[in-house]
């Protein structure tokens, strides 16, 4: 279907640039929604689309997030349990319709369809035939930057904070211990229960990692070429997200521990 973006949906994307609801980029909190937001547009454009619209395509992917600017602001979390970013998207985008008289096109229909359903496959069967390739491609590129990007930023930061609690729970267990089974799952890119299986921050960065791992397996390629991303800092160092991973590694894990996850990253992330 040839799908023409309207001058409205023009005008509603200038205004909900990432930088216009989030800020300047940072390594947490809402300012790290602005990068969040350019890497899925980096990574979207390069995934195959032959079919679709361009420029539709890369509105989608800049929109799939704009809840989360007021889901931010009212919680201060983007946690989804008591403020549903989908649901808030689905009002701004009904507050500017109202407000400027939209007449709703078939890429209106697709924008907020994206917003509504990326992410949610089991919920792909309500997705318009038109607009489900467009909700698929932002899903699969949220999924490689969550996985393989996202996390870098803010992981160490969580633990300056003991933002999980762990060494609240327990102030004298070894934060660097990690369960040799988790590094069997970090190898497999397999997905575990986090709450059940993380007690100390070396397990919960080797979590993260399992991710970029599992997104490798799964998104191939265009995973891995989203790793060679530089987007972690360490001082004045900058690097790509195997190297960052890594070096997260050597400063929180065992030093046995943290060769294996290294060996593991750049085996299957390279």
């Amino acid at each position: 279907m040839n799908i023409i973006v309207s001058a409205t949906l023009r005008q509603f994307a200038a205004q909900k640039t990432p930088e216009n609801l989030f800020g300047p980029i940072a390594r947490s909190g809402l300012g790290a929604k602005t990068a969040h937001i350019r890497n899925v547009v980096a990574i979207g454009m390069t995934i195959p689309h032959d079919g679709l619209c361009d420029e539709l395509l890369e509105i989608c992917l800049q929109l799939h997030d704009i809840g989360r600017s007021v889901q931010w602001n009212i919680q201060h979390s983007f946690n989804d349990r008591l403020v549903n970013h989908r649901y808030i998207a689905l009002q701004m985008v009904e507050q500017f319709i109202r407000e400027n008289s939209v007449t709703l096109t078939d890429d209106w229909k697709v924008v907020i369809d994206v917003m509504q359903y990326h992410g949610v496959a089991h919920m792909y069967p309500l997705v318009s035939e038109t607009s489900l390739p467009y909700v698929e491609i932002v899903s699969q590129a949220d999924d490689i930057e969550n996985g393989c990007l996202g996390a870098l930023g803010y992981l160490e930061d969580e633990k300056i904070r003991d933002d999980k609690g762990y060494i609240a729970a327990a102030p004298f267990k070894d934060q660097g211990y990690c369960k040799p089974e988790l590094l069997g799952y970090l190898e497999r890119g397999e997905k575990f229960n986090k709450l059940e299986l993380c007690q100390t921050y070396a397990e919960y960065f080797v979590f993260a990692a399992m991710l970029a791992v599992n997104a490798c397996i799964h998104h191939g390629d265009i995973a891995k070429r989203a790793m060679t991303t530089i987007c972690y800092t360490d001082g004045n160092t900058h690097c790509d997200a195997v190297d960052g991973y890594c070096r997260i590694f050597r400063k929180h894990l065992h030093p046995e521990d943290a060769e294996k996850a290294c060996a593991i990253m750049i085996k299957m992330c390279r």
